[in-house]
């Protein structure tokens, strides 16, 4: 069903700790804290400042530049020019434009036009598609793949990536393929003119941003 219970989420936890305390990562014998203390100290760790810190760390050295013609990355966008957000599901969605809306709010890119659409088995290049590549600056398109059998390039899957970015050489748009699932499906965009790797497809849910800046899921 794609749904974990909560029995599944306690074992997996159980194994992750039992492992850190083989390993000798975690030492409880001198830890004389009751239960509830270790909750009262976690939830200041958890979601903290310090802990967004490490995590957005570890995932900038998690991105690998695979290809970058004419060194478009990394993106330069001047002040109210429009960045397109394409991804082939919903909930992978909001978690780019959170992106962007970040880098805005911290003042590491100028203010930009954001808009978003999403590619289906179906539902590809469609004349709503072209208008909004048509309207963009700078195109940044999701691909992935699951299984082998979606590195054919009649997939909807990957000829989704391909037939925008072909859409948008042909405008002379700058365009960035982002390989969110396993990272084999870079060898298939042959035409890009930029891709990255970024190892994680998991979406976002929209309520899980408070104005659009700060994550409040821990």
């Amino acid at each position: 069903s794609g749904e974990l219970t909560m029995a599944e989420l306690d074992d997996s936890v159980e194994r992750i700790v039992k492992l850190k305390i083989d390993r000798g990562i975690m030492n409880v014998n001198d830890d004389t804290r009751t239960v509830e203390e270790k909750i009262a100290t976690a939830k200041t760790i958890v979601g903290s400042d310090e802990n967004r810190l490490v995590e957005r760390e570890i995932s900038a050295e998690a991105v690998t530049v695979v290809k970058n013609e004419n060194n478009i990355l990394p993106l330069n966008p001047k002040e109210g020019e429009n960045v397109l957000l394409i991804a082939p599901y919903n909930n992978e969605l909001p978690g780019m434009q959170f992106g962007v809306t970040r880098l805005v709010a911290e003042n590491k890119i100028n203010s930009v036009n954001i808009e978003t659409h999403r590619y289906s088995n179906g539902n590809l290049l469609t004349d709503e598609l072209k208008g909004k590549i048509e309207a963009a600056d700078y195109v940044i398109v999701l691909s992935e793949m699951g299984n082998f059998s979606h590195l054919n390039a009649n997939h909807w899957i990957t000829a989704g990536p391909n037939s925008i970015v072909d859409y948008a050489n042909e405008l002379n748009k700058d365009s960035v393929v982002v390989s969110v699932g396993k990272p084999y499906d870079v060898a298939v965009h042959k035409n890009s003119k930029a891709e990255v790797i970024v190892y994680g497809y998991k979406g976002m849910d929209p309520t899980e941003a408070d104005g659009g800046l700060t994550p409040t899921q821990t």
